[in-house]
């Protein structure tokens, strides 16, 4: 074996062992980037969310209450509305998909799935935690999963979700009176 064979062979082994370090490296950074850049959207579109919930209540709610006695007007719900301003959103970002799941919803399009109730409950037993964040292997491929809980914080929800009785007519009229009572205040309802 020549001098050049004995000296370039470790070289060219050494050199390509480089190689696929830096590859394997960029490759983590990569997607530890992505990860974070995905993490600060989600959280955008969640704050979002979460401030159309606050406009309706404190904005809307007051102007259409009168009306609630003849008939019940969905958009008065501060849930209904963030979820209708994120379907809005969906059809320009149909990589994000938003849903105020709950385990007693009054619409039963909210009710929580078997994953997503696993994310309440923890909700319920963890009650300083704030957010929680898990990948999701699904059929369609890795899912990245932003919760936040879901709180009776206004006695204003009582209004609607203490008893059947206490909701308005046109309410229960709409929804029934099996699903979406019993709540309490300061309960995590859901996620």
């Amino acid at each position: 074996m020549s001098i050049s064979t004995r000296i370039g062979l470790p070289l060219g082994l050494a050199f390509l062992l480089t190689l696929a370090g830096l590859a394997f490296y960029a490759a983590h950074l990569f997607e530890f980037q992505a990860r974070l850049e995905l993490q600060r959207e989600s959280r955008l579109m969640l704050d979002s969310a979460t401030a159309t919930r606050a406009y309706t209540s404190a904005e809307i709610l007051p102007l259409l209450s009168a009306s609630l006695q003849h008939e019940f007007l969905p958009q008065s719900v501060p849930f209904y509305a963030a979820t209708q301003n994120f379907l809005r959103l969906h059809a320009q970002y149909p990589d994000y998909s938003y849903k105020e799941a709950t385990l007693n919803p009054t619409n039963l399009r909210d009710r929580a799935t078997d994953w997503e109730a696993d994310i309440i409950n923890d909700f319920r037993e963890h009650t300083d935690k704030t957010e929680t964040m898990v990948v999701r292997d699904t059929l369609g491929g890795k899912y990245l999963t932003l919760s936040r809980p879901l709180k009776v914080g206004s006695a204003a929800c009582l209004t609607c979700h203490s008893t059947p009785d206490a909701a308005p007519p046109t309410m229960v009229a709409l929804y029934g009176s099996q699903n979406g009572f019993g709540w309490k205040q300061g309960e995590t309802i859901g996620a």
